[in-house]
């Protein structure tokens, strides 16, 4: 593992995530016992994990494959009929209706041609 990538990932983790005052306490303590010892593992492992991560690879069986692709269908249909629609962070039943009137009542005002699902 080389100490001075490490380091800079953990500097530039920092810089990303300014709000995030206990990990950064924790960073800056890493970062300095490398700078002090670049070969205390312990620490090099602890900063590695904080500002590296792991990555999980999924990988989908045919039958989720076949649920995916028939949600993406779905999705486009609805892009198709509502292209103006702007999907809410909230997904109540009212914040959706909401936003499919707003997007059907763009198309109109556009003069676009709207095709009913």
């Amino acid at each position: 593992m080389d100490i001075d990538k490490l380091i800079a990932k953990g500097n530039a983790w920092i810089g990303k995530n300014p709000t995030e005052e206990d990990d950064i306490d924790d960073i800056e303590r890493m970062i300095g016992r490398l700078i002090k010892d670049p070969t205390n593992e312990r620490a090099a492992r602890i900063l590695h994990s904080m500002v590296v991560g792991t990555r999980v690879t999924i990988a989908f069986t045919t039958d989720q494959q076949i649920q995916l692709n028939a949600g993406v269908e779905m999705v486009e249909t609805l892009f198709d009929a509502f292209p103006h629609l702007a999907i809410p962070r909230e997904k109540s039943q009212e914040k959706i209706a909401k936003a499919v009137h707003k997007a059907l009542s763009t198309s109109i005002k556009a003069g676009e041609d709207y095709r009913v699902l």
